[in-house]
């Protein structure tokens, strides 16, 4: 392969398909991204600039809880590749989508958007990043320290006119916040 592009094969569909459920991979603190190979062999035409993530929507309104909603709230983030197709009933218990999309590895992660409601009511919707290698809390973007960026720290409004840090460890799925 050329440069930093590797082939891995496997023996096994069963062995591939698992390596494919549970990407993104992290290796040393770094993202493995871990693609499909393309049909016709030709990696020209694959976009390793995107990598997949499964993303928990928290926040949604009991109505919208639902995977019939997660292309629309998917194309907030990126492009939108799956769901986990919970029950509206599992999805009202844990408190969230889990949706699968492609992400743009060099634009900032988003963090949230306002969901309008009705009119003059908003709800704010926070995006929870599983398996997230290094993230930098100024600007939002992966592999890449926050100790190393000279980007200033982004700041947002919340719904109750607090200004917020956009981006911090909340923004992984595996922090409690």
């Amino acid at each position: 392969m050329q440069g930093n592009l590797w082939g891995i094969f496997f023996d096994l569909e069963e062995d591939c398909q698992l390596v494919l459920r549970r990407r993104p991979r992290i290796v040393s603190n770094q993202l493995l991204n871990i693609r499909e190979w393309p049909e016709d062999g030709d990696w020209q035409n694959v976009d390793m600039d995107k990598v997949v993530f499964w993303v928990q929507a928290h926040g949604l309104s009991t109505p919208y809880l639902n995977w019939e909603n997660a292309p629309t709230i998917a194309n907030k983030i990126g492009d939108y590749l799956d769901t986990d197709r919970a029950s509206r009933l599992e999805a009202f218990r844990r408190g969230y989508l889990k949706i699968k999309v492609n992400i743009v590895v060099s634009h900032h992660l988003p963090a949230w958007f306002f969901l309008k409601i009705a009119i003059g009511r908003k709800e704010w919707i926070q995006f929870k990043h599983n398996k997230l290698p290094m993230v930098c809390y100024n600007c939002g973007r992966i592999a890449h320290d926050f100790k190393n960026c000279m980007q200033p720290k982004a700041f947002v409004y919340s719904l109750i006119g607090k200004v917020v840090p956009m981006n911090g460890p909340w923004i992984k799925s595996e922090v409690p916040m």
